[in-house]
């Protein structure tokens, strides 16, 4: 009886955390897809690497500190809190009249939802017992994730087609209402606080992640400058204090302990350059600007891959279970590398089906990829150590991804301008008047304002010929995209196979070892 009880509990939970996952997920399901609205209707074109990557700087600034609050607070209640936070940021950002207003809404929105991913993973390593308890938890947890991803895109694309992109922070707001519903039915109570720790080393530790990635992006948007020196002095800053501040306090919250663990800064790499490749944004992005479909058609082109990752999560968790975390991570991470090889073909001409195909194979390998390497990281922290190693996790997540926005936006387009520029000159467009096309390219304008800019010089040019370049100059961005990618995600594949094997064999080292005495066992 009691172990049915238990048993019933441990489910619950996984339901919990996975549903509140997948409402907090609702604002990175469809904010790509109300970026462009967005930024048309309030006239943010100049600001789009800034205004995409300020998810990832707030999800870095509490990254530590939610793993610090989920141990002195209790779970239930740091979740609470956040959820809270979520439903604020959804508010501002449905309200937002310029620049500020988005920024500092998205901003709080990713702030709740940083610390309900890093407490509800933390949550489930707590609550399972053993590789097999917790390889069916995570593979729980990552196959019903992508029923957001299935679902959302295709509600926001005719939210934003019928009502505006507002409409689509207004669900961000439903959601959050809804996350903190399940949070204070879902989520049990703590048996007991965890004794009174220090804040200052974790908000040290997201200040120093956040001051370097918009260190990194500065440097590819603007070059050196005085934001980046300002970035840069508060980032070794909040470095410099975190180290002496781990000195003098006795007991620091933020421990850098589990780093030596199993092989978990290995892992943590793997993660940070996992995320480089970002295939999802970059085909939704020609789905609408390539090939001119509408949000909502993007979005049902796009639904077969949402659906696919789902068998994928499943698959990926009976490798692990069945085989190891090691085949189960490498088999997926090669195949989401030779997926990118087949991005690079793509073109203009390239039928939509084939468009869709892809996108949806490079889904499945990297939803299929997140199975073992989560558990991988998790399995090779020590149990007291569940809630560092969410952090860790989450805060490498961010990291990749703020990078990837900075390095990816850079290829991609800066690959494209150099095209534009070259199909203009060779057209017999003279330079300044090419690189005023590009100018207002990048500032937004709409395509007969570009031809008529072109037709300055003495090629007549249409606003047919503008969109076949610009369609011919994007495909070939995504294709340095995807090269560029598979090599970084096939080298990933590799560490990944190297430091899976070396914690398999701790692991089975210590089983044939007795754990007190560290002999032989009889």
């Amino acid at each position: 009886m009691v172990r049915a009880r238990e048993s019933q509990g441990k489910r619950r939970v996984v339901i919990a955390v996975s549903a509140i996952a997948c409402l907090a997920l609702v604002e990175g399901a469809t904010f790509s897809y109300m970026l462009p609205g967005l930024i048309t209707d309030l006239k943010l074109q100049g600001n789009v690497t800034l205004i995409r990557i300020m998810p990832s700087l707030g999800a870095l600034l509490v990254v530590f500190l939610a793993g610090a609050l989920g141990s002195r607070w209790g779970h239930r209640r740091t979740m609470t809190v956040a959820a809270a936070c979520y439903v604020v940021g959804a508010a501002v950002t449905a309200t937002a009249t310029g620049l500020p207003t988005v920024l500092l809404g998205v901003f709080l929105a990713d702030v709740g939802r940083s610390i309900l991913f890093v407490c509800g993973i933390a949550l489930l390593g707590l609550s399972m017992e053993g590789k097999d308890q917790r390889a069916s938890a995570f593979a729980t947890y990552s196959a019903i994730l992508p029923v957001t991803f299935l679902t959302m895109p295709i509600i926001a694309g005719w939210l934003i087609d019928e009502f505006g992109w507002r409409s689509v922070a207004v669900a961000w707001l439903v959601a959050g209402v809804a996350a903190l519903v399940v949070v204070r039915k879902g989520i049990p109570r703590a048996d007991a606080m965890a004794p009174r720790a220090e804040l200052i080393t974790p908000a040290l530790a997201g200040l120093f992640l956040v001051c370097l990635v918009q260190g990194i992006n500065t440097l590819g948007r603007d070059g050196p400058g005085v934001v980046l020196l300002i970035s840069g002095a508060i980032a070794v800053a909040a470095l410099t204090v975190l180290i002496v501040a781990m000195r003098r306090i006795a007991h620091p919250t933020l421990s850098l302990a589990i780093l030596r663990s199993g092989g978990v800064l290995i892992l943590l790499t793997v993660i940070v350059l996992a995320n480089f490749a970002n295939l999802w944004f970059y085909l939704t992005l020609a789905f609408q600007q390539v090939f001119h479909l509408t949000t909502l058609q993007s979005a049902l082109w796009a639904l077969p891959a949402q659906a696919i990752t789902i068998l994928a999560a499943a698959a990926s968790g009976w490798l692990v279970r069945s085989r190891s975390i090691r085949f189960a991570g490498t088999l997926f991470l090669v195949a989401a590398a030779l997926t990118l090889v087949l991005s690079a073909t793509l073109r203009p001409t390239t039928p939509l089906w084939l468009i869709a195909l892809t996108l949806a194979l490079f889904a499945a390998a990297s939803t299929g990829a997140s199975v073992p390497i989560t558990n991988a990281v998790m399995d090779a922290a020590p149990r007291d150590e569940a809630n560092q190693a969410s952090s860790f996790r989450s805060a490498a997540t961010g990291v990749g991804g703020a990078i990837s926005v900075t390095l990816t936006t850079a290829l991609v387009f800066g690959t494209m301008v150099r095209d534009l520029v070259g199909s203009a000159t060779s057209a017999g467009i003279a330079p300044d008047v090419a690189a005023e096309v590009v100018a207002q390219l990048e500032r937004g304008a709409e395509l007969q304002q570009i031809a008529d800019a072109a037709s300055r010089s003495s090629v007549v040019v249409t606003v047919d010929d503008v969109d076949a370049a610009i369609g011919a100059a994007y495909m070939n961005g995504l294709a340095a995209h995807g090269m560029v990618g598979a090599g970084v995600v096939l080298l990933v594949a590799v560490v990944f196979f190297y430091a899976a094997g070396r914690q398999a064999r701790a692991a089975q080292a210590a089983r044939t070892h007795d754990p007190v005495v560290g002999c032989p066992k009889d």
